[in-house]
């Protein structure tokens, strides 16, 4: 038996995958399974071959792969060329089609646009084909023009602060005041804010709310909040508020003053609001719902994670630095030496004996 026939048997043993799949023939199916292989990390399609693995093969003319390969061609936008090559196994005709990531995406067929994940072909709704776009051009949606807002929406008192903040903490040296300064950082490009540059500065919050509630049970509330500012006033307000009901103990270990500690360490509570206000999806006109129960707080925050990221992925720290929302991401950063999620479950794990639990759904994220 050749290698070739080798690497079909481990195929067909494996079964279909993030980056494998099987059909009896080809059929306009095929083309999105190429687009969605495109689209994700590249894939091979093997036709003549049923969903259980076996091989059925197909029965081919002398034009057949040069027929397939123009109907690709022409039902692909941009246009696909994958490597067609049949194969005898077995004695059956069996044509593997291989296509690679494409470079820059999204991938459509026929309008509609698909992305691999696991052994399926996902269909992308209007905000992930934007994802995908910015993705493909390392752009992030916070660093586009906002609209038809103006630099007469931004604060200045809010400006001067940022920057009072920024030259204080040391990290970097804002020589400029004023808009001056938010062009440096590109809050500011070609006479327009950014939308960065509307949730942190504007006069006027742009409504995406923090609602936080302190529940005795699951169906009894006892206090709530709704927070509605530009980001870092909201971060502290929504901060204090949950301080208020965490509890706290008191140490003495012989010095003056006594020392106090929190039933959860707060710098890494601050780094997982942080996380759920500067990664939430911001076309999503849902709210972040914080829920402080006896024994747990749960953070949802809309959105999934960037650019097919897994939990997996953030439990093992292993994850490119990219993110829908650099730019308010380089704001705190400038502010304060943010940590990842991995340490901030590491100091909940040593404070509180017990580490978080990351949950990804399709459209949010939750922590609890």
């Amino acid at each position: 038996m050749s290698a070739k026939n080798d690497n079909y048997d481990q195929w067909l043993r494996d079964g279909e995958s993030q980056s494998l799949e099987f059909k009896t023939s080809f059929d306009k199916t095929t083309v999105e399974s190429l687009v969605a292989f495109a689209n994700a990390q590249g894939g091979t399609i093997l036709v003549g071959v049923s969903d259980a693995g076996v091989i059925l093969g197909v029965t081919l003319g002398k034009e057949t792969l040069n027929e397939w390969l123009g109907q690709i061609k022409s039902a692909t936008s941009p246009s696909l060329i994958p490597e067609l090559v049949a194969e005898n196994i077995n004695g059956k005709t069996v044509v593997s089609i291989r296509i690679g990531e494409f470079p820059v995406k999204p991938v459509s067929t026929r309008g509609r646009y698909f992305k691999r994940v696991a052994s399926s072909n996902h269909q992308l709704s209007l905000g992930e084909i934007a994802d995908l776009y910015m993705q493909s051009l390392q752009l992030s949606w916070d660093a586009h023009q906002a609209g038809k807002h103006t630099l007469d929406e931004l604060s200045m008192p809010k400006i001067k602060r940022f920057i009072q903040q920024v030259n204080d903490n040391g990290r970097f040296a804002l020589e400029s005041t004023g808009h001056a300064a938010l062009e440096k950082l590109n809050y500011i490009t070609s006479g327009h804010p950014t939308w960065a540059a509307m949730l942190l500065f504007a006069k006027e919050p742009i409504r995406h709310n923090i609602h936080i509630g302190r529940f005795k049970t699951p169906s009894m509330i006892i206090d709530d909040r709704q927070f509605t500012d530009t980001l870092f006033e909201v971060v502290d307000q929504a901060m204090k508020f949950i301080i208020s009901y965490v509890s706290v103990a008191f140490e003495f270990d012989g010095s003056i003053q006594r020392k106090e500690r929190f039933g959860y360490p707060l710098p890494a509570l601050r780094e997982a609001l942080l996380n759920a206000v500067v990664h939430r999806n911001y076309t999503d006109g849902s709210d972040i719902q914080i829920k402080i129960f006896d024994d747990k707080i749960t953070i949802f925050s809309p959105g999934t994670f960037y650019g097919g990221i897994s939990v997996a992925d953030i439990q093992a720290d292993n994850y490119p630095p990219a993110c829908a929302t650099n730019w308010l991401l380089k704001a705190f950063t400038l502010l304060v030496a943010s940590r990842n999620m991995v340490a901030a479950s590491s100091a909940f794990a040593k404070h509180c004996a017990t580490t978080p639990k990351l949950i990804s759904k399709s459209k949010n994220l939750q922590v609890a």
